[in-house]
């Protein structure tokens, strides 16, 4: 249960990081200089290796804040399908379960139908009302898994 405790935690801490002070990969990319985005448009279109120190701390960020996010969305999943399966705290891993389904097939419809051959741009140009779905998403999963963190510390019994 340990494993599971600190896993719902890893969540929690995630989502509120998310909710609050928005998506790491959205931020950093905000954040650059667009010399640097443009050649790291460039890379990613062409297939070259990063060649300057600055792209490569780029593409080491981006990378890692990619595979956190995946690993996160990925943990979340998992913990929420055992909990339906265990048939704990069924009505909140059930509804956290397809508010992110939901989610994911929403963001995939939208790629889908961007015609931006850039990732960095089109990443750049979400449109502000889908960065604030995704961080209240994060808020819901935030919130959620503190309830459900709780409850299987025994400190709040649903």
């Amino acid at each position: 249960m340990i494993v599971f405790s600190l896993t719902a935690w890893f969540v929690v801490v995630f989502s509120a990081r998310v909710a609050f002070l928005g998506n790491p990969i959205f931020t950093m990319l905000r954040d650059a200089d667009d010399v640097l985005l443009e050649r790291a448009d460039q890379i990613l279109m062409n297939g070259r290796s990063p060649a300057t120190p600055s792209e490569v701390e780029f593409f080491s960020r981006f990378s890692r804040y990619v595979l956190i996010e995946l690993v996160i969305v990925l943990l979340e999943l998992t913990l929420l399908i055992y909990l339906c399966v265990s048939r704990t705290m069924l009505w909140l891993a059930v509804a956290l379960l397809v508010k992110d389904v939901a989610m994911i097939v929403f963001s995939g419809v939208y790629a889908g139908t961007r015609d931006d051959p850039s990732l960095i741009g089109s990443l750049i140009r979400l449109p502000s009302w889908m960065v604030m779905l995704d961080r209240i998403s994060a808020l819901f999963s935030a919130a959620g898994f503190l309830v459900v963190f709780l409850h299987i510390n025994g400190i709040v019994v649903s």
